[in-house]
């Protein structure tokens, strides 16, 4: 395959992506009272698929230094995982505590703003807007996820929607990676 084709592949699975995420994320949005098993489940897949996308990312993307490989591979491990435990713990035993499921998530959320934020001070092959593009939406990222550790007071229905802009973002941000492509970020 040439390196053309694996380009526009990986472009249109970041914009795959990038639709489903935000289109699970409104979803949860405008149902965030639903109820809580389903909830856990969709951010659950949501999490898997975005650990999912940093794998393949960090071992299709050549223009990402070693520090975004390494980034990206650790924190779409750990997405996966921990998605997997929680989906497991979940359907075992199904009054498993709500509030350590969203501790989790909330963590999970971090890594990802974290992860954002990193590859914004660290992807030089991206161009400056995009850069702070992506600084911008981690440090949101990982301010609502703070919020929702260090808040235990929030109600159920307020924790979702909080994930859900979270997830958007997120999603929004490989949208435009995919779109636009990361051979147009170069200055």
């Amino acid at each position: 395959m040439s390196k053309k084709s694996i380009e526009k592949g990986l472009n249109a699975s970041n914009i795959g992506y990038g639709i489903l995420v935000m289109i699970l994320a409104v979803t949860i949005f405008f149902f965030s009272s639903a109820a809580i098993m389903t909830l856990i489940i969709l951010f659950s897949a949501i999490l898997i698929l975005s650990g999912m996308a940093r794998i393949i990312n960090a071992f299709s993307n050549e223009e990402l230094s070693n520090i975004g490989v390494v980034v990206k591979f650790i924190s779409g491990i750990i997405l996966i995982i921990t998605s997997i435990f929680i989906i497991i713990a979940v359907l075992a035993d199904p009054s498993f505590s709500v509030a350590l499921v969203i501790f989790v998530y909330s963590v999970a959320l971090l890594i990802i703003g974290i992860a954002r934020v990193v590859i914004g001070l660290a992807g030089s092959k991206y161009v400056k807007w995009y850069r702070i593009f992506l600084i911008i939406i981690g440090i949101m990222v990982i301010i609502l996820s703070v919020i929702v550790l260090f808040a235990p007071t929030l109600s159920y229905s307020t924790v979702f929607t909080i994930f859900s802009i979270c997830i958007f973002l997120s999603g929004f941000a490989r949208f435009l990676l995919g779109f636009t492509g990361k051979e147009k970020y170069k200055e």
